[in-house]
């Protein structure tokens, strides 16, 4: 298969050149291909990181999740590359995602999406001076379209 697309004067876009079209009416295009998204999960709730995996999967995004602080931070810190990081407020015992966010290495902080149910002042506060999106749960088509602008994928 060639690695090319072929447009014709017309606009009209063709995988084969029609036999009426001579070679020098043709433009070619390099096909883009979309590769696969990486996304951090950090949520503490098992059944719901597996769902946000699954719903972010159908959509083509491999996945990784972290269900507590210390394993957020070591896989963020592991030097595996991720396109996007989403991260729940309520992390469990008294722990929230802005602690995680405070502790990425700097390259991935720009890459982070909050994703959550906790929508009182305070908490909204601590995640505003982070300075990144939040998205309320249960908006997970949100959450999806952050993640894709996050990773600057946009159509």
């Amino acid at each position: 298969m060639s690695k090319f697309a072929f447009n014709c004067d017309n606009g009209k876009r063709v995988g084969v050149c029609p036999s009426q079209v001579r070679l020098g009416e043709l433009k070619l295009e390099p096909i883009r291909k979309q590769r696969q998204l990486n996304v951090l999960v950090v949520e503490d709730l098992e059944p719901l990181m597996r769902s946000i995996q699954r719903r972010l999967g159908a959509k083509g995004c491999s996945t990784v999740g972290a269900g507590t602080i210390p394993e957020a931070l070591r896989i963020a810190r592991s030097g595996q590359e991720f396109d996007a990081i989403t991260l729940d407020f309520d992390l469990g015992n008294g722990t929230n995602g802005t602690q995680v966010f405070w502790e990425l290495p700097e390259t991935l902080k720009g890459k982070v999406v909050f994703f959550t149910g906790e929508t009182d002042e305070k908490n909204l506060a601590l995640i505003e001076k982070t300075g990144r999106p939040v998205v309320p749960k249960p908006e997970i088509e949100l959450l999806i379209k952050a993640v894709r602008e996050i990773a600057g994928y946009t159509e």
